[in-house]
């Protein structure tokens, strides 16, 4: 996860078209290429990711997922091919309407596609419903292809499955289609999820501590997921902040049933 502001990356799209072969009609896929900002390429790299592994995993998630890909992908084509015979703007200028609020989501740890939980997110404290000027401010005050919110993504992606999934499929593609690496995942997520509650309930009684990008160290949920996940050169500096305040001893259970690692 890194770029430029100016970085501009190629995605392809296909179509199906009728084409004559030795006098019969055939259906051929031709492929466009357009350039967008490299964080577009990287949800859409997730989203393919995502509708891939839904052929070979048939479970509710993963199926219900794939559906969600493949319409994200289409409407997605279909605004760059209306794009294509509009207006002509700089790669570097494209904004998608269909994919910059699943970033914005994503810039906010924010599941993308549950309703009550973005509904959730963004309500304001002490506020009963949604306005207008709040939605405003979720979706439009911020641009989600900077490069200055690098480190809320990398960060964010510990509370937010699907890219944290998807990073773990790039560092090992044979996990594509493997139940037993997307149910962990999930499983960890959860694992996040209730340590963040747990220490909301108790409170904090040391003052926070923060990484050089200005990030909270990480909690011991977090470590855990990154390291039984196989994150750990994409998490180096983070982890290494950890170790420079070693206050944090966790044991990790080792896949091959050797005794506990402890860091």
């Amino acid at each position: 996860m890194d770029w430029q502001d100016t970085t501009v990356r190629t995605i392809k799209f296909g179509r199906l078209r009728k084409v004559k072969v030795n006098e019969r009609t055939v259906f051929k896929v031709t492929l466009t290429a357009f350039n967008v900002p490299a964080v577009y390429h990287r949800l859409v790299c997730q989203l393919i990711a995502e509708e891939r592994h839904g052929i070979q995993h048939n479970s509710h998630e993963s199926r219900r997922r794939q559906m969600y890909a493949r319409q994200v992908l289409a409407a997605f084509a279909e605004e760059i091919e209306s794009q294509r015979h509009g207006e002509s703007i700089p790669p570097t200028s494209f904004r998608s309407h269909i994919l910059t609020p699943i970033l914005q989501r994503q810039l906010r740890a924010v599941h993308d596609a549950y309703l009550p939980s973005i509904h959730a997110a963004i309500l304001r404290k002490g506020e009963a419903s949604l306005t207008i000027s709040r939605v405003t401010e979720i979706y439009l005050r911020d641009d989600p292809t900077s490069a200055y919110f690098i480190p809320h993504y990398r960060r964010h992606l510990l509370y937010v499955p699907e890219p944290r999934w998807h990073l773990g499929v790039v560092v090992n593609p044979s996990r594509l289609g493997d139940p037993d690496f997307y149910n962990a995942v999930r499983q960890h997520h959860e694992q996040i999820l209730m340590a963040i509650k747990e220490e909301k309930k108790k409170g904090k009684e040391e003052p926070t501590i923060y990484d050089p990008n200005g990030m909270p160290l990480l909690r011991k949920a977090e470590v855990r997921a990154i390291i039984l996940e196989g994150l750990e050169d994409y998490f180096a500096q983070e982890l290494s902040a950890v170790v420079l305040h070693p206050t944090l001893r966790i044991a990790i259970p080792s896949t091959d049933h050797s005794p506990c690692r402890i860091i």
